[in-house]
């Protein structure tokens, strides 16, 4: 080999070995900043109280029924309950529901709670899947006519009704059976709902979220 094939190949030697330290250290620098960033995150993070089962209004938090987690929660955290919070045990009453894996806020407790008075009612047509347990309805009502058998317009005779139990038909009743659930009437509502029912009108459950958009 002459000398000047050696001059030209041990500048591309020294840039490989170049490359293979910059790259090095980009990946020291990457594996750095991924463990501070976790570390930073797990500073901020804050122990709260999630739900591992549905609660339902006026229901006392049952501490078996709640689990620890550290959430990044900023300025928020101190809107939730929190293992430090300083909440006596008779306020720590559901004012609404809460759901399954949900972080409790402060705003959802209570000491006392307006309960309703509990209602069956018979559901037309069924209910919407995603209807159940702590769900919020608003009931649709649509009495009968005197004549003809037709029904009058439907209108809303409680509004925000908290689903206790849907109890529907099955197995060889369930296309002919009836669909009856079980709500938690505000007590403003509930001669609307009682007169409903003697007058045979058809009761409707519709989800509040979706009520409340049209």
């Amino acid at each position: 080999m002459s000398p000047r094939q050696t001059r030209t190949e041990a500048p591309t030697a020294r840039g490989r070995i170049d490359a293979r330290i910059v790259i090095g250290a980009v990946l020291v620098l990457a594996s750095v900043a991924g463990a501070w960033l976790v570390l930073s995150t797990g500073q901020r993070a804050t122990p709260v109280y999630v739900t591992t089962a549905d609660v339902a209004t006026g229901t006392r938090l049952d501490p078996a029924a709640l689990e620890i987690a550290r959430l990044d929660l900023g300025e928020r955290a101190g809107a939730y309950l929190s293992p430090g919070a300083a909440i006596d045990a008779a306020e720590r009453v559901a004012v609404r529901p809460i759901g399954a894996g949900e972080v409790i806020p402060l705003s959802a407790l209570g000491s006392t709670v307006d309960e309703g008075t509990l209602v069956v009612v018979p559901a037309a047509g069924g209910v919407p899947a995603s209807v159940g347990p702590g769900s919020l309805v608003d009931l649709w009502s649509s009495a009968p006519k005197s004549a003809g058998g037709a029904h009058e317009p439907p209108a809303v005779v409680a509004a925000g009704a908290e689903v206790v139990r849907v109890d529907a038909p099955t197995g060889a009743f369930a296309a002919t059976g009836e669909t009856r659930v079980e709500v938690r009437v505000p007590r403003a509502a509930l001669a609307a709902v009682l007169d409903a029912v003697a007058r045979g009108a058809q009761l409707t459950p519709v989800p509040a979220a979706v009520a409340g958009a049209r």
